[in-house]
């Protein structure tokens, strides 16, 4: 008696997973100052370097030295508060931060 084997091949599954990868389109004026950045989530209008406001209602004010550095940023939403003071490295880049949160009532 003779039996007969047979074996199915296994073939590979390839499962596909639908990858977005966001970005953001930044919009700048006559004088090279940001006015807007979407990133497809939020939008955020720049009236001035001295601050921002964002379509989910948070608003943010940039604090600079004398001579234009960045020195914090202060973010509110109307009932949160958070500081954020930069520490920039000797090159002048932003190499780290500290954050402070007020929460109000």
């Amino acid at each position: 008696m003779k039996i007969k084997s047979q074996t199915t091949p296994i073939l590979p599954t390839l499962v596909f997973s639908s990858l977005i990868i966001p970005f953001s389109t930044y919009t700048y004026d006559h004088q090279g100052q940001r006015i807007k950045l979407d990133n497809g989530t939020n939008t955020s209008i720049y009236p001035s370097k001295y601050y921002n406001i964002s379509s989910d209602g948070t608003i943010t004010k940039h604090i600079f030295t004398p001579s234009g550095e960045l020195l914090a940023t202060i973010e509110g939403n109307g009932t949160a508060t958070s500081t954020k003071y930069i520490h920039t490295d000797y090159l002048g880049g932003s190499s780290g931060s500290t954050f402070f949160n007020i929460y109000g009532n």
